[in-house]
């Protein structure tokens, strides 16, 4: 690379030393550069690759990296601006009107949330359970209402805890404790056996008669009580 003369191997499969590390790394540089303007797409598919197996550690040099030189970050920002103005443009302005808009029927908004809400009880409360355990960072799986309806049939349309009649559903592990929000952390309880429980963990019931087998009481109003935690 640069003219040094290097003495050639004198075993056999042995390969030969670069005379400097310097003019190893400008010698893979150039290396990379003439393969990289061969094929530049396959480089950029590597990277999305490894972008994609190391999200976390990505964001991490790209926020400190963009910490290191934010000359960098104000040109590359520039660059796109320039070649994108007309869209970022027309975006902009739609945002602006479809604010406005809101703004100027605000209540209008809030009376048709209210009243999908009032029509969709257990849709708007499952609604709430999933933001909840997103703002709790816990375990979320979006479910089929099928599959709790089954999981009340199972415990035989009863409060897990006293055998009563279930007015909700418990996070047997509690949100704020961890606990996810999924099928196998959900179980049906009655409003008095909830709030004794509130948020302990982990929770031992004890002197109390679990629903197992099926409870004739419970199966006998299984009906109003899987309409009654629907609406919850």
């Amino acid at each position: 690379m640069c003219g040094t003369p290097i003495p050639k191997p004198t075993t056999r499969g042995a390969w030969a030393k670069s005379c400097s590390d310097g003019c190893r790394k400008a010698y893979e540089k150039a290396r990379y550069q003439r393969r990289y303007a061969e094929d530049p797409q396959y480089f950029k598919d590597q990277a999305q690759r490894w972008q994609a197996q190391n999200r976390d550690r990505y964001r991490a040099r790209k926020r400190q990296h963009n910490a290191e030189h934010p000359e960098i970050v104000r040109a590359r920002n520039h660059r796109y601006y320039e070649q994108n103005q007309e869209r970022l443009k027309s975006e902009a302005q739609a945002y602006r009107q479809r604010t406005d808009y809101y703004r100027s029927n605000r209540a209008e908004h809030a009376r048709r949330k209210k009243a999908w809400y009032a029509a969709n009880p257990g849709a708007s409360a499952e609604h709430q359970r999933r933001r909840r355990a997103r703002k709790l960072a816990t375990g979320l799986v979006v479910f089929d209402p099928a599959l709790l309806a089954a999981k009340l049939a199972y415990w035989g349309y009863c409060c897990w805890m006293c055998g009563g009649e279930p007015t909700g559903w418990d996070h047997v592990k509690p949100l704020s404790k961890g606990g996810p929000h999924i099928l196998a952390n959900l179980r049906p309880a009655c409003q008095s056996c909830n709030s004794t429980k509130h948020n302990r963990w982990p929770y031992a019931v004890e002197g109390r008669v679990r629903p197992w087998p099926l409870s004739p009481l419970c199966s006998s109003m299984s009906g109003q009580i899987r309409t009654n935690l629907n609406r919850t």
